[in-house]
């Protein structure tokens, strides 16, 4: 299930309340809860290196594939951050340097796009007045002393002025297309977006019957590019309001993947290799790992998150993942699903690691920029981490030392192990594996793909069995071992799928 930390649950306030009322109101009250402790986590950035303004101009202005903001990792900088680190950890912003219409072309080509993110536009600037914010906004999303947005906010608040600045009409044969580019709210991977949609919040007091009819509960579109755009009409707001909601479109491999030459939402965190740890993602990453590390066992784990109070779901929450044991007992390694990006989103606080409640934790310096965005719940990711533990008996009494209802776990237990048995079961082969098993399907699902769904399958798969099962019974309902997910290659499928639209099969 849904994967939070007990540092940030807090009791939520009618404020809290009112913005999900805005821009979650597709997500059920159990989600919200989860989603809320994961804002909470981004109240307190600490002062994070700010990159020099030539960075930012050449984020702008260069033509990359990823990210702009890319360097030579071992570059290191006057406070020992390497210029990769850097770039990763700004939390500035850019608006008001459009792409050129060749650039814009080749950046988002027509067609079908990638993921879709909402963004809060707010068409009011200044957006406060008297010392105080204008009504509807909240306060956890801006800075009244220095009278800015805060970066790195769930919601990616924006202004209209920053948003219009930054479009680029591309001329197309049939309608034209709206590219916007900039760094939005402070997430160095958010750049570039084709415009999809602008809505307005229902007026509840003056409900129209065609909003019924179309069931829009809260938001109602007001311009649409497959309708107004067709009709060669701007992406204007032309209606009174000072909260609307953007829907942006990136490019098409950001629905494969974090970067279009490395697909696949699975990444591996080696924080044991020496001399430094690395992080490394999609295809690229199985080139990386360690042929000669030899897979011996594969354990099952479920915990609770701690809570000083329960609610209803918190008594049913459990978390699952997979621990991996080595021939060479030098590390283990942890294996789960979860929101995509929600760890990165997240700056990298993971209950698996000592420095969880540093400022910033040691993986966070190590997520390259195309991966630092806001997590989705509706999509998934897998994470690998090698850990210090150096056998499953070490792995337990690291549980145990922050077992507790103030601190990280609560109710561990160790429902399976058993001897690997794959017959390539190398950490090179096992990185193969999950990243195929992300690329046939990058779904999120709390009931039915998950970190509960992804630990059965995986034992499943490594042990040789088909009878394990999720751990907490409604995980079971319909739970369908997918365990061929692991085996087969992505491109084959992708390729045959593409034959057959075009009738060549």
């Amino acid at each position: 299930m849904s994967s939070t930390n007990k540092d940030d649950a807090a009791a939520s306030t009618a404020t809290d309340e009112s913005y999900f009322d805005l821009f979650d109101d597709d997500e059920d009250d159990a989600d919200k809860g989860d989603i809320k402790e994961l804002m909470k986590s981004l109240d307190a950035l600490p002062d994070l290196p700010a990159p020099l303004p030539e960075k930012i101009e050449r984020a702008l202005s260069q033509s990359l594939s990823q990210i702009a903001f890319a360097a030579n990792p071992d570059d290191e900088t006057k406070d020992g951050l390497s210029e990769n680190a850097r770039a990763s950890l700004s939390t500035e912003s850019a608006y008001g340097h459009p792409l050129s219409v060749e650039e814009a072309e080749k950046r988002i080509p027509s067609g079908a796009g990638g993921l879709q993110w909402h963004v809060m536009l707010i068409n009011g600037d200044p957006f406060h007045e008297d010392g105080n914010l204008k009504k509807g906004l909240n306060p956890r999303d801006f800075n009244l002393e220095t009278k800015t947005i805060k970066p790195r906010r769930a919601n990616l608040p924006i202004l209209a002025t920053d948003f219009y600045s930054s479009l680029t009409r591309v001329e197309g044969p049939d309608d034209p297309r709206f590219i916007f580019h900039g760094v939005l709210n402070g997430w160095p991977s958010l750049q570039t977006f084709e415009v999809v949609k602008i809505e307005r919040k229902r007026n509840k007091e003056f409900v129209r019957p065609s909003e019924i009819i179309k069931g829009q509960r809260v938001w109602v579109p007001i311009w649409q590019a497959e309708v107004e755009g067709k009709q060669r009409l701007d992406p204007t707001i032309t209606e009174s309001g000072l909260i609307f909601r953007l829907t942006l479109r990136g490019p098409g491999y950001t629905s494969k993947g974090w970067s279009r030459k490395s697909p696949g939402f699975a990444f591996w965190y080696q924080a044991q290799l020496r001399p430094e740890p690395t992080l490394t993602y999609g295809t690229q990453m199985i080139d990386q790992m360690d042929p000669n590390a030899i897979c011996t066992n594969v354990h099952m784990v479920a915990h609770m998150y701690a809570r000083v109070k329960e609610n209803a779901k918190d008594k049913l929450t459990y978390h699952s993942c997979v621990l991996l044991e080595w021939n060479h007992q030098e590390y283990c390694t942890v294996i789960e699903a979860a929101w995509l990006n929600g760890l990165a989103g997240w700056r990298g606080k993971c209950n698996f690691y000592d420095d969880m409640d540093d400022p910033v934790t040691q993986m966070y310096k190590c997520f390259p920029p195309e991966m630092v965005c806001p997590w989705l719940t509706n999509a998934a990711e897998i994470r690998a981490f090698d850990v210090e533990s150096k056998t499953f008996d070490e792995f337990k009494g690291y549980m145990t030392k922050y077992e507790s209802r103030d601190k990280r776990f609560w109710d561990a237990q160790y429902p399976f192990s058993h001897p690997a048995r794959l017959t390539y079961r190398s950490k090179k082969d096992i990185a193969q594996y999950l990243v195929n098993y992300m690329r046939r399907d990058v779904s999120y699902n709390e009931l039915k793909r998950n970190c509960q769904t992804l630990s059965a399958d995986l034992c499943n798969f490594v042990a040789g069995k088909n009878n394990v099962k999720p751990f907490h019974p409604v995980n079971r309902i319909e739970y369908k071992n997918r365990s061929y997910l692991f085996l087969y290659d992505p491109d084959m499928y992708d390729q045959q799928d593409e034959a057959i639209q075009a009738n060549q099969l």
